[in-house]
């Protein structure tokens, strides 16, 4: 951005007058016993009058590059403002999905609780055991995959907003 302003300025200046300072100081001593010294200075201005319009041009192109660089700064701010955004949304999915598979294998430990104790009162089945016990695998397997899901969540917003992701604040799981 700075390069950008810093070429709209330089082209600006190229259209304006341009000051120049000349000064020479000569000292001769020609083999007799005086010497002559002599000095000059000298002011230079000059100003671009006929130049096919190629300053102003520079100068149009320098002003595009500075509203091209604002957009960039302007769009990249947005696309990291979004991706902060879906980060958040995927970590609170992913906190709900946890909530939800930690009930689920409460429900089936209840579940082969309840089995065994048919079972050891003989009005159960085996089967009904071995059921209740699938369904308890089932349900702590999804669950440590919604642990690993959140786990990439809390990453991907780390990521998102440039600090470790030891550096999140805790929460429970």
């Amino acid at each position: 951005m700075a390069t950008a302003e810093q070429s709209v300025r330089l082209a600006r200046a190229a259209r304006g007058v341009n000051l120049g300072a000349i000064g020479a100081y000569t000292r001769q001593n020609a083999g007799g016993f005086s010497e002559d010294y002599s000095w000059s200075l000298g002011v230079q201005a000059s100003k671009p009058i006929l130049d096919g319009g190629s300053s102003r041009s520079q100068q149009r192109q320098a002003d595009e590059q500075v509203k091209q660089a604002y957009l960039l700064q302007q769009q990249t701010t947005e696309l990291v403002a979004l991706d902060v955004w879906q980060a958040v949304l995927a970590l609170d999915e992913a906190k709900a999905k946890l909530a939800s598979t930690s009930k689920t294998v409460e429900q089936a430990e209840e579940g082969l609780r309840l089995a065994r104790i048919r079972y050891e009162a003989e009005v159960g089945t085996p089967v009904e055991v071995t059921d209740a016990r699938t369904a308890l695998a089932a349900a702590e397997t999804n669950h440590v995959n919604a642990v690993y899901s959140y786990r990439v969540a809390e990453a991907r917003l780390a990521r998102a907003v440039g600090v470790p992701a030891s550096e999140l604040p805790v929460t429970e799981q």
